[in-house]
């Protein structure tokens, strides 16, 4: 089962593959939060701004100290952005 986050808040598809997906995001007080499923474990990048990450897990939204975060396969989460402006790239591994 392939989720494409073409209707993601905040979410663009930039570059697609066999091998990875790679999607921007921008989050701002009109758009503060996006909420998706990635089918494949995945990596997000803060290219700036400041962000908390919830997982669908029971787990407790915590902020991203690292420039980057880890999401598992076939996991939930919900990206809050903390800052006036946020920019994520997250990168599907396929």
């Amino acid at each position: 089962r392939r989720v494409l986050f073409r209707s993601a808040a905040g979410t663009t598809v930039m570059k697609e593959t066999r091998g990875f997906a790679i999607y921007d995001i921008k989050l701002d007080a009109t758009t503060p939060q996006t909420e998706h499923t990635h089918d494949v474990p995945t990596v997000a990048v803060i290219v700036s701004g400041n962000i908390t990450n919830q997982g669908s897990n029971g787990e407790e939204p915590y902020a991203v100290k690292a420039s980057w975060v880890f999401i598992p396969a076939a996991q939930s989460h919900t990206m809050v952005t903390t800052s006036p402006d946020t920019h994520i790239v997250e990168i599907e591994v396929r």
